[in-house]
Order: structure tokens, then C-alpha cells, then sequence
């Protein structure tokens, strides 16, 4: 017997809605704000670092290529409504490779290299000034964790040597962590677990080879050092995080030369994950680049929210583009944040998870310094049919 169109039609969307109405969708919207105007020359000068308070309000450390300055901006409750204020923390070229911390008051904390001077410097805001001290003549690639004692930990590393140093008894104290060899030390990224310990994820090797590398410290001057990845790891930033467990993740990219196609490569963003059995990984994205080896995905960041479900940003120098991801119904989800709109180039990222377990986002796009933030809008959960059913007129 042959359906009237009205019944076939009427069956399809009361099946759709009774799918909507169980599964709830979710929508999420990025919000973005201007933190500053073109601080970045270039993709190759965009240094930026990202700190949430425990109001969940932004603390952004940079560098702006334009006045060879390293800057600062912290969101605060203005007369007018939120507003953004600014300090010039170092000047003279220094900012370079920037990392920041706050401690249980909410009091910054900011690694950074002054290339002037050729050293690792840590600044702190203390009492409306800031205070800047020299960690190590010529360390670079440093991370920076502030410890449960509210002081200052940094991984760093000075050619071939990695290095691990604290602040205590208001001086540093420094420790070697590896063996020195003829594999430089690049891309260091610093976690502390629950009590306190340190662990170093970093890169060791030559572009485009490599080896990724997990260094724990077991106590003072006693590091066990792990292996986690080897081969086609190009000398690029990695992000470390561990979970309530202590458990670590560290996020990295891979690459390879395709041979049948002259000058294509492939990229891909890896995930590293330790077990009871060893490191396990797993591919979050790959792109191909047509046109040759570049830098792929860099500035990566990763951070854990309190359900230990992982976040994880990284801008594709492809594009290049911002991307965040996360673990959703055992999936990778991806979303596009920066680089999205006609003429915008993306240039550097960094994460962080606030209280409502929601990524925000610094980032440099084109000539501006961009914060993000996301949310997630839940449709409503009853469905309405918005028609009226007639029979099929004779």
C-alpha cells in the first residue's frame, strides 16, 4: 500500500526529534577580546604565555617585537567593566621564549630569555614592582612552575646540557639533569605532581630526527630519565601535563618527507601517553605541506580540567591556524579558534583551563594580541514541532 507524502514526511521528523530530544546537542562559541595591537613582526616573534587566577581572570606575558619589550597584561574589574592594564616587565630586546606561573595568591611570575644579554631571567610582581632576576647565562627554551612553597621552579637548557633550577632561601640553585653530549637540548616543558616532584619533558636531537625524552626528578640531583619517542621529531616546543594521578602526557608532532610526492611532508600531532606497559601514542591531526619542511605544529600547550579530561592547542604553521582539541565520547574533537577569517594569519598559542573546566586562549593573529574564551551553550531539551499535520488534500 502506497504512504500519503504527509505520513513519510511525519515519520522523518518525529524520528529526528525524538534523536534531538535525547541527545541534547551542545553548541560551543568562542568569545574573543583584544588584548593589544601587532606586538608581533612576525610569526617567528610571537612569544606568548598564559596564566588564569583564581578568579579565573587572564594574566598574558609576551614579548612585542616592536619595542623589543617583554609585556604583560592582566584583566581587572575596571569602573566601566572589565578592562585590560599593561606593564613593561624587561626591555632591550629581551621576552624571547616566555612561560608564567602565578602562586596561591595569584602573584606572577614570568621565565623568559633576554637575548641582549644572552641569560635566563625570572621576574616577579612583588608589592606593584616587578623584581628581575638571572637565573643562568645563557639558558633558553625555559618552562616555569611555581611550587606549593609559592617559589619558583624552571627547566632550561644550555646547548646540549638540560637543567633544572629553583629558588629557595631567596637565591637559585641550579641542577644538571642529563649527561652533556653532542645532541643539543630544545623545547623544554616543566609539570610538578601532587607532591611537589618535578617532571621535564624535552627534545634532544637534530631537525628533522630526534628523540623525545621524560626526565623525574627522584630527589636533589637525582633524575631518572625516561625514553618516550624517537625519530622524525623536529626541534620543536612539546607540552607537558600530568593528571590527578600524577600521570604524564606529553603533546608532540612528527614528520616525514612524502616519496612519491617531491617536497610534500607530512606533519602529524602526536600524544604520548605513559601506562603500566610503557608510552603509548596516538594521532590528534595531520596536515600535508606541498611546499617543503617548516615548522609544522608549534607552540603547543596542554592542560588537564578537574574531570582529568585533557585540552590540548597548537597552531598549524601550514595554515597557520589555532586549533584546540579534546576528548569527547572517546574522540578526538577539533575546533578552529584563530586564522579562521579571510587575511588573518595565526601565530602563536597558549592554553589553560579555568574552574568551569572551559579553555581559554592567548594567541597572536595578523596585528593583534587575541584572548578566547569558550563556552557551551545546551539546547533546549524539549522538542517542539513547529507545523500542524493536514491530510493530503483529495
Amino acid at each position: 500500500m502506497k504512504r500519503p507524502v504527509w505520513f513519510l514526511v511525519a515519520v522523518v521528523l518525529l524520528l529526528v526529534a525524538a534523536a534531538a530530544a535525547q541527545e541534547y546537542p551542545v553548541l560551543p562559541r568562542w568569545e574573543t577580546t583584544n588584548v593589544d595591537a601587532q606586538p608581533s613582526l612576525s610569526g617567528l616573534d610571537a612569544h606568548l604565555a598564559l596564566a588564569l587566577d583564581s578568579d579565573d581572570r587572564p594574566h598574558i606575558a609576551y614579548f612585542d617585537a616592536n619595542t623589543g619589550a617583554l609585556a604583560y597584561a592582566h584583566l581587572v574589574a575596571g569602573p566601566g567593566g572589565d578592562e585590560w592594564r599593561y606593564d613593561v616587565i624587561d626591555s632591550g630586546d629581551a621576552g624571547r621564549y616566555v612561560s608564567i606561573d602565578l602562586d596561591s595568591a595569584g602573584r606572577p611570575y614570568v621565565s623568559y630569555y633576554d637575548s641582549a644579554g644572552d641569560a635566563l631571567k625570572v621576574a616577579f610582581l612583588d608589592g606593584g614592582l616587578w623584581t628581575v632576576e638571572t637565573v643562568a647565562a645563557g639558558g633558553n627554551y625555559a618552562s616555569l612552575v611555581v611550587g606549593p612553597d609559592n617559589q619558583p621552579r624552571v627547566s632550561y637548557s644550555v646547548e646540549s646540557q638540560l637543567y633544572y633550577a629553583y629558588r629557595a632561601g631567596g637565591a637559585w640553585q641550579t641542577e644538571e639533569v642529563n649527561l652533556p653530549g653532542f645532541l643539543w637540548v630544545i623545547g623544554t616543558s616543566l609539570a610538578l605532581d601532587s607532591s611537589g616532584a618535578a617532571h621535564i619533558a624535552y627534545y634532544l636531537g637534530d631537525n628533522p630526527t630526534g628523540h623525545l625524552r621524560l626526565a623525574t626528578r627522584a630527589g636533589a640531583d637525582d633524575w631518572a630519565i625516561e625514553p618516550v619517542a624517537e625519530g622524525g621529531i623536529p626541534n620543536s616546543p612539546r607540552a607537558l601535563a600530568l593528571d590527578s594521578s600524577g600521570r604524564p602526557v606529553i603533546v608532540f608532532h612528527v614528520a616525514a618527507p612524502i616519496s612519491i610526492k617531491p617536497l610534500h611532508v607530512d606533519y602529524r600531532l602526536m600524544l604520548a601517553s605513559r601506562s603500566a606497559a610503557g608510552w603509548d601514542t596516538e594521532e590528534l591531526i595531520y596536515k600535508t605541506n606541498p611546499n617543503g619542511w617548516v615548522f609544522g605544529f608549534t607552540t603547543l600547550s596542554a592542560a588537564f580540567d578537574s574531570l582529568d579530561k585533557l585540552h590540548v592547542a597548537a597552531v598549524s604553521e601550514i595554515e597557520p591556524q589555532v586549533y584546540t582539541f579534546y576528548r569527547s565520547d572517546d574522540q578526538w574533537r577539533r575546533e578552529l579558534v584563530g586564522g579562521n577569517a579571510p587575511g588573518q594569519i595565526a601565530y602563536a598559542a597558549a592554553l589553560a583551563v579555568g574552574s568551569d573546566d572551559q579553555p581559554r586562549l592567548g594567541f597572536n593573529e595578523s596585528d593583534r594580541l587575541l584572548y578566547a574564551r569558550r563556552s557551551e551553550l545546551v539546547l533546549d531539551q524539549q522538542v517542539f514541532l513547529p507545523f500542524t499535520l493536514y491530510n493530503s488534500p483529495p
